[in-house]
């Protein structure tokens, strides 16, 4: 079992309560088919919540099945990495993504995931594509940008 963090939480987990009745309308919503950011974004919409909180509450599901676009998927752990600013990273990863498609550049899929046994390195950041898999301990939101750019070049 992956080791507490040893430093101070710095962010206040999203409401509990919101993200499983998000999670009940996506999983009504995907009527047993994968999860697509349409979907997401449009289930978001509808509960007034930003489009990360459905990621977030898709994530609760491990059975979840996420519809790939992409030849490179970056996961973000949004369980007890939310506490370290996860919500965040996954906000920019999924602006950065939204940016590259309505640019026409090649984009990546974002995956929320409940945890990626990183617990003592919050927020843990997992990519796999061309480059094989990685994990990228102690994300952060300035952190980003770099690393997309890595991941695709």
């Amino acid at each position: 079992m992956p080791l507490a963090p040893d430093r101070t939480p710095t962010h206040e987990p999203l409401d509990l309560e919101v993200i499983w009745d998000l999670s009940d309308a996506i999983d009504e919503r995907r009527d047993g088919g994968p999860v697509t950011p349409a979907m997401l974004e449009e289930a978001a919409d509808e509960a007034g919540v930003p489009a990360s909180h459905a990621w977030v509450a898709a994530s609760v599901d491990p059975d979840i099945d996420w519809q790939g676009q992409s030849a490179l998927t970056v996961r973000v752990c949004t369980g007890g990495c939310q506490a370290w600013g996860a919500v965040p990273v996954l906000e920019r990863f999924l602006e950065l993504r939204a940016r590259r498609l309505e640019a026409g550049l090649p984009a990546f899929d974002v995956v929320a995931v409940a945890c990626l046994n990183t617990c003592d390195r919050p927020t843990a950041v997992a990519s796999a594509g061309a480059h094989g898999y990685a994990t990228h301990p102690d994300t952060d939101v300035e952190a980003v940008d770099a690393l997309v750019e890595a991941l695709l070049d």
